[in-house]
């Protein structure tokens, strides 16, 4: 077959083309190498390139093994390779379109002189100068794209030369960037910031974001997407609210002339596009420490790790795993003093205020310590940290905003597995260690319900074998908006299986009440003049139904030393009804208690009342009955101040009256069931002791009814506030009256009836000392129980 000769002639012609841009491509190496050699020598520089490698027809231009120095020798720029693909179409357009550039091994050494002076800037200033004195006037250029970029192994190495200077030198390696502009994808690998100085050090693994990064005419770019994976961090806070290499970075920057003065461009007019916040963002694998300086210039160390982080803001979703808070003295971390396993949100992100669709938290827990009358340290580092940064003055408004809730809540937000330690010491001693738990938490304002399960709080000593308080489950429907409407209204609580464990010492002191004194205990703050006090508005609540079931209570009561009474009680019920506060409702509300006693001996607790809600706890009728089969275990209380040894016997206790006006008035009858008596040795009461030997059990059987009991009928008068529970008028009626009514019990009737009459006319104080001792502790134990109720305390 013949060739054509036109095809021939073209072949020969393409092979000479070829050819002459092969010789072309030689020339222009040696050429650009004599020109590069020859324009840095004419700046004071030294460098050059080992190859050139220009495709026309391709459109390539790549160049290999660049450097560059100055005279003296000092390197100022390594380059592996840079390479750059121009689509030479786009070159009749005048807008050069460059589809991929890509820069590999590169390192820049920038050197800060003695005077704050950047090495680079004094080399583009020197250029600049000589540019615009050869420079001439040339026509408006066209535009430039760039459709790819890839950079790797990118190392700015800065070394400061100042005496002064708080970081020497600063090293800024990238591993990769990946630049797929036109797909609208950047993925950047291995970032790194590192100082001599140990405290500043940033580190990322890898950054992925997805939007749009080709800029046109009137559109701005657009970030959708950010992933971020491996995150390393270390920095230290100065005291005017600026990090280290933030304040050195401003430093080098107004030195150079970099920062302007000038004050922050006002934000776009509406129809122009700008920058908006990413609407998905990731994290993965967080570490970061802050370190600053706490009271004392004591360095402090904040340490935050989250395992995973995931926000979509358009769908309105949060999701955390895996966060934990530190904080530690110097170098070293301590416990968490956050850790949550947990936290999926769903809520309007969007809007202002929050509103909140759902929440589901699981493993919390807290670790606070506290001085005493100090906060806890979380609190005092937060003010620390925010006394820090400088705060920026608020503008005046010409009218008050309303006030709006910060937030609200529509969802159902339910909590897994919480745990909070509480920790008060003085100097090296903890005084309270407590530590509170809660197996699961339900909140759904929607459908008017809370409920828990699994509360317990432990000892002091953080024991959870031995809790103050545990809860089996608690239940509570009615309105619970939130933010909280103005009244409260609740429908119904219930709380089945509540078990508290209390200790009241001999000066009347209830140690949880105590405890949760002084972990709320602060510095006493300045006393406000009484007309600069606020009014403080109190709780508006509507309560229908408060039921409590299978209550166990447990108290042991220190009489003196070494000598203790413990209460306990179980199968407690308790019902609450109408309950209305403040006051001033037209109703009345209900109480009432029921229990059996195993210790100090088998009995029984009965309490019912009614009060009035226009008048709460002011008025009120009640009725109490209290029995004990045993009154033997609470001799701590009596067996001092008694003339004779109590052996056995029942104690009952009943009283039903009124308060009126906050005074009381309960007439009680107490009675010792089935006494068994034997006379003492000796007596606190000096007219006892003029009584014939004998005559003491006598005088005893003479106070006992019919049925082997001795009944004593009194009464509490006094106020809420100071009750009265002896009064010697009751007291000599109900001796005189035994006497009386079993005066053939008495074979020395004479010598009884005598001693009597100066006991009921003579010796009334030496009775009233003798019971001194157990009302005190009976009053002091009862006001310590009081305090626990908000309608038992005093006003003010």
């Amino acid at each position: 077959m013949k060739i054509k000769r036109r095809y021939l002639v073209l072949g020969v012609l393409f092979l000479l083309l070829a050819v002459i841009i092969t010789a072309a491509t030689l020339s222009v190496e040696r050429i650009a190498k004599k020109a590069v050699s020859s324009a840095l020598a004419s700046k004071n520089l030294d460098g050059g390139f080992e190859t050139l490698d220009i495709g026309l027809l391709r459109g390539v231009c790549a160049v290999g093994g660049l450097d560059l120095n100055t005279k003296d020798g000092q390197p100022l720029l390594e380059l592996k390779r840079v390479q750059a693909n121009v689509n030479l179409f786009s070159l009749l357009r005048k807008k050069i379109s460059v589809d991929g550039l890509v820069v590999e091994g590169m390192k820049v050494n920038v050197q800060i002189d003695q005077q704050g002076k950047i090495n680079w800037l004094n080399l583009l200033e020197k250029a600049e100068s000589v540019e615009e004195a050869t420079k001439e006037p040339s026509s408006a250029s066209g535009s430039v794209a760039v459709r790819n970029v890839t950079l790797q192994d990118i190392v700015f190495e800065i070394e400061d030369l100042r005496p002064d200077t708080k970081l020497k030198s600063v090293a800024v390696a990238l591993g990769n960037l990946d630049a797929r502009l036109s797909r609208g994808k950047i993925s950047l690998r291995n970032l790194k910031i590192e100082s001599s100085d140990p405290q500043p050090y940033f580190g990322v693994d890898s950054i992925e974001m997805m939007g749009k990064f080709l800029v046109d005419s009137g559109v701005s770019i657009r970030v959708d997407s950010v992933t971020v994976a491996g995150v390393k961090g270390r920095n230290r806070l100065q005291d005017n609210g600026k990090f280290v290499v933030q304040q050195w970075a401003e430093d080098i920057a107004s030195l150079n002339g970099l920062m302007s003065d000038k004050p922050v461009q006002p934000k776009p007019a509406s129809g122009e596009k700008s920058a908006e916040m990413p609407t998905r963002i990731q994290l993965a694998d967080l570490d970061y420490a802050l370190v600053y300086a706490g009271s004392g210039n004591k360095p402090l160390v904040e340490r935050i790790q989250i395992a995973s982080l995931a926000l979509a803001l358009k769908d309105g979703k949060f999701d955390l795993e895996g966060l934990d808070w530190s904080q530690s003295l110097d170098k070293g971390v301590g416990d968490p003093v956050v850790h949550l396993g947990s936290l999926s949100l769903t809520a309007e992100l969007l809007k202002s205020p929050l509103t909140v669709e759902g929440a589901q938290i699981k493993d919390l827990s807290l670790s606070l310590r506290k001085g005493v009358d100090a906060p806890f340290d979380i609190q005092q580092r937060l003010t620390t940290l925010q006394q820090k940064f400088p705060q920026k003055p608020q503008e005046k408004k010409e009218t008050a905003p309303t006030e709006k809730a910060p937030f609200s809540v529509r969802g159902s937000i339910n909590l897994d597995s919480v745990r909070l330690r509480l920790v008060a010491q003085e100097t090296e001693k903890i005084l309270v260690n407590q530590i509170v738990q809660l197996g699961s938490m339900t909140f759904d304002p929607a459908k008017g319900f809370f409920g828990l399960n699994g509360l317990v709080v432990s000892d002091d000593k953080g024991n959870m074998e031995t809790p103050s308080l545990r809860i089996s489950s608690v239940e509570v429907k009615g309105n619970l908006d939130v933010p909280l409407p103005e009244k409260l209204q609740i429908n119904q609580v219930s709380v089945n299986a509540p078990s508290t464990s209390l200790a009241c010492s001999s000066d009347g002191k209830i140690d949880l009440l105590e405890r949760m004194d002084v972990l709320t205990r602060t510095a006493p703050k300045p006393k406000t003049p009484p007309a600069a006090k606020k009014s403080e508005s109190s709780l508006n609540l509507e309560l229908k139904q408060l039921a409590v079931s299978d209550l166990s209570f447990s108290l042991v009561h220190e009489v003196k030393s070494e000598q203790q009474v413990t209460f306990r009680m179980h199968q407690g019920v308790v019902n609450l009804t109408d309950l209305v506060l403040p006051k001033g409702g037209s109703g009345t509300t209900r109480l009432s208690l029921k229990g059996a006693f195993v210790q100090p001996s088998a009995g029984s607790v009965d309490l019912s009342s009614e009060i009035p809600q226009q008048s709460f706890a002011d008025d009120f009728v009640a009725k109490f009955l209290m029995s004990l089969s045993d009154i033997t275990p609470l001799k701590p209380y009596y067996e001092e101040s008694m003339p004779f040894e109590l052996q056995a016997g029942g104690f009952a206790f009943q009283t039903e009256g009124q308060c009126k006006a906050r005074n009381l008035e309960f007439p009680i009858d107490v009675s010792l069931v089935g006494a068994q008596v034997a006379p003492k040795q000796t007596s606190n009461i000096p007219v006892l002791g003029q009584l014939k030997a004998g005559s003491m059990p006598v005088l005893i059987e003479a106070l006992k009814d019919k049925d082997g009991n001795i009944v004593y009928q009194g009464h509490i008068k006094g106020t809420l506030d100071k009750p009265e529970f002896f009064s010697w008028k009751s007291m000599g009626a109900f001796l005189a009256s035994s006497l009386v009514k079993n005066a053939q019990k008495l074979p020395d009737v004479q010598g009884v009836v005598d001693t009597s009459k100066r006991l009921l006319e003579g010796s009334r104080t030496d009775v009233e000392k003798a019971t001194q001792g157990v009302l005190e502790q009976a009053g002091k134990t009862g006001e310590s129980i009081r305090g626990i109720l908000p309608f038992g305390k005093k006003k003010d």
